[in-house]
């Protein structure tokens, strides 16, 4: 068992029908809200060679539910623009859905907290084994700003998202380092920042290390046919050394 797992919680596109009926945007809206919203091939580009058993995953979209998010809208900052752990805004503000507590409740109760769970046991059977793991949280985002993010300008290749307790300055250094000696255009927490941290060990075990790493997906994909372009085979294999190599740094941090 090495000590990196790998978490991706928006790859997936699945909508369960009963929750698609509750969604109140016309099918060309809800299609660019899945378009720019979904982290395309995230799931296979972090994961080659990856034991399956290291990656903790959901096929559903995140606009049934955000497993990134925190579950209590107080703690959670995207909450302000009607993105929590459960939307009920559009990527332009739109409604996207009305929801009772009751129904936000169920929400997280069948697609949240199972997902949490089981991000939770993998963690503490990994301390048990290694004594240190190290969650890589694998992400990707569009090459132009989203509708809510006007402000955003200049958006760089890689961005590498940190958490103030789980993510000390030696592993910041080493990611940005890295992929900036692979050439790419790299930033520390912007235009996203963070990174996934369990919530049974969140800001109460030093032991496990945290890093986000998101790619603008213009390194690997085509915007408009959402299909890899030449580069993808190229990014992958990029994305597999880095792994390793944090893997090594995890095994070696004092």
């Amino acid at each position: 068992m090495t000590p990196l797992i790998l978490h991706v919680p928006h790859a997936g596109t699945l909508i369960p029908p009963d929750v698609h009926r509750t969604f109140e945007l016309s099918p060309a809206e809800l299609r660019e809200d899945l378009e720019l919203m979904t982290d395309w091939y995230t799931d296979d580009l972090f994961s080659e060679g990856v034991d399956p058993e290291s990656i903790v995953a959901t096929p559903f979209s995140r606009l049934v539910v955000d497993v990134e998010r925190f579950s209590d809208d107080a703690h959670e900052r995207c909450a302000v623009f009607g993105m929590g752990a459960t939307y009920v805004r559009s990527t332009r503000g739109k409604p996207l859905r009305t929801l009772s507590e009751t129904e936000r409740e169920g929400l997280l109760d069948r697609f949240y907290w199972p997902h949490h769970r089981k991000l939770d046991e993998l963690v503490t059977s990994v301390l048990a084994k290694r004594n240190r793991c190290l969650v890589l949280d694998a992400h990707s985002f569009p090459s132009r700003a989203l509708p809510i993010q006007p402000h955003i300008r200049d958006l760089p290749e890689i961005c590498i998202g940190t958490d103030a307790f789980h993510t000390p300055p030696e592993l910041t250094r080493f990611a940005s380092s890295w992929f900036h000696a692979k050439g790419y255009k790299v930033a520390v927490d912007f235009p996203f920042s963070g990174a996934l941290v369990p919530n049974s060990t969140y800001r109460r075990d030093r032991r496990v290390l945290a890093l986000m790493v998101e790619l603008r997906r213009d390194l690997y994909m085509d915007g408009t046919t959402l299909t890899p372009n030449p580069r993808y085979e190229e990014l992958r294999t990029t994305l597999r050394d880095f792994r390793n190599a944090l893997s090594g740094f995890c095994e070696e941090f004092q």
